[in-house]
């Protein structure tokens, strides 16, 4: 068999290749968030202007810490532990895993919003900033919660799925900006 006669089996094959597909589906919608998600971050600068935008990139930055301390890696953990297990115990898994995602989220959430007035004045020394990190555990706990639809549609390798949700993820960030506009 010629280098090239090889080449074009082995081209053939990834055309049809199912895990090809579903790279180029996550790929593709990663594609779409980050290009909508740079849109949004203009359109949210020029409305909002220097200084608020400066509290609004706080609040991200804040936001990202509520994440960590809700999710504790229990997304990807349910993920490993479900794959390859029965339907069943799949779906217990994943059961599980949503009710300790929502523990902890009320949890951090309610601990982080009866301490948003002592942050925003004692750490950050700006009490104009208290209504941003109420945003970012709202905006945390929805995170939160798109994180484990997305590595439950993971673990039933729905990557079709998975991108709208990532995509989604923005055109939820864009209502939220119109509707605190």
């Amino acid at each position: 068999m010629s280098l090239m006669s090889s080449l074009k089996n082995y081209i053939n094959t990834l055309k049809t290749s199912r895990n090809v597909r579903n790279t180029g589906v996550v790929f593709a919608g990663n594609l779409v968030f980050s290009i909508l998600g740079f849109v949004v971050s203009i359109l949210i600068m020029r409305h909002m202007g220097p200084g608020q935008y400066g509290y609004f990139t706080i609040s991200l930055a804040f936001m990202g810490i509520i994440i960590n301390l809700m999710d504790f890696g229990i997304g990807l953990s349910g993920l490993k532990f479900a794959t390859g297990e029965t339907e069943e115990t799949h779906r217990s898994i994943f059961r599980v895993t949503l009710i300790i995602k929502l523990t902890l989220g009320v949890i951090v959430g309610v601990a982080v919003l009866l301490l948003s007035p002592v942050i925003a004045s004692k750490v950050y020394h700006n009490a104009a900033l208290l209504p941003f990190i109420m945003l970012a555990v709202l905006g945390a706990f929805g995170s939160s919660l798109l994180s484990f639809a997305n590595s439950y549609s993971q673990s039933l390798e729905k990557f079709y799925l998975v991108a709208m949700l990532k995509v989604n993820s923005v055109v939820f960030r864009i209502a939220g900006v119109g509707v605190l506009s």
